[in-house]
C-alpha cells in the first residue's frame, strides 16, 4: 500500500517547486480540488512525515526533511529507513548506554 496517495505526491511536488511558496488557493486551482482538501492532505502529509510549512504567506517544504524523504514519497521505504539514512549521514557519534556497575 503507497504511504502517500498521488494527489498527496502531487501536492509535496508542487510545494517543493514553488519558490518560496505557493498559497493554498493556488494549488487546488492546479490540483482542481477545494481548498479545504489540500489543508486536510496537508495535515495528513505532516502526520507522517513533517514536510510542510505553513505561513500567511502560503505552504513551503522543510528542505531539509525533503532532501532526507524525498525518496519516501515512492511507496517503498518505511519512516524508520528514512531515520537509519539519517543518522547514518549525519557525522553524530551514537554511544550505546551501558548501566554503571
Amino acid at each position: 500500500m503507497d504511504r502517500f496517495s498521488d494527489r498527496k505526491r502531487r501536492i509535496i511536488m508542487e510545494i517543493a517547486n514553488a519558490n518560496p511558496s505557493i498559497t493554498g488557493k493556488s494549488l487546488s486551482l492546479l490540483l482542481n480540488v477545494s481548498i479545504r482538501t489540500i489543508q486536510t492532505e496537508v495535515a495528513e502529509i505532516n502526520q507522517q512525515l513533517f514536510l510542510i510549512h505553513s505561513s500567511n504567506k502560503g505552504y513551503s517544504i522543510d528542505t531539509e526533511n525533503y532532501a532526507l524523504c524525498s525518496q519516501h514519497i515512492q511507496p517503498t521505504q518505511s519512516y524508520e529507513h528514512l531515520i537509519l539514512r539519517k543518522l547514518i549521514s549525519s557525522n553524530i557519534m551514537i554511544k550505546k548506554a551501558m548501566p554503571n556497575r
